[in-house]
């Protein structure tokens, strides 16, 4: 088994944000470097809930342990086929950090009738490697209130 060394470093970007890079260093072949971060995570059962509220839809979706994962983008659509993004969320450098990521949309519930949301998750090189949906419905179950796509 290859040797694995971890760096934890912090660097001050714009004053009170900080981002922390992890380094890691392994004995192992470039192709190697698609391995998950996370051992006994299945990506195939994650979730993508869309919950509607009073004044807005949150959106939320479980982590994934793409080793060389960038960010999500977040799309919006009111007939299920032209989609507009509506916000950019990067993704932690250790999985392990944000088990869960949120996105609150408050004009998708001032849409009238169905409204769908697509997720994309982007790997490094900018090159779409998921892509998700599901829909905010009006005839939903209110007591839940949430539409729930497994992917």
């Amino acid at each position: 088994m290859s040797e694995m060394k971890r760096y934890n470093m912090k660097f001050p970007i714009m004053g009170t944000v900080w981002m922390t890079m992890v380094l890691v260093l392994m004995q192992v072949s470039l192709l190697a470097q698609t391995v998950s971060l996370a051992e006994n995570v299945n990506d195939n059962e994650k979730v993508f809930r869309a919950i509607k509220q009073k004044d807005k839809v949150m959106l939320e979706w479980d982590a994934f342990t793409i080793l060389r994962g960038s960010h999500f983008a977040l799309e919006r659509s009111i007939d299920g086929k032209s989609y507009k993004t509506i916000a950019l969320v990067f993704m932690a450098e250790d999985p392990a950090t944000i088990p869960t990521y949120g996105y609150a949309d408050r004009s998708g519930v001032n849409e009238g009738g169905n409204v769908f949301y697509r997720l994309l998750v982007y790997d490094r090189n900018e090159k779409v490697v998921r892509k998700m949906e599901c829909s905010r419905d009006d005839k939903m179950d209110l007591h839940k209130g949430m539409a729930v796509t497994k992917f």
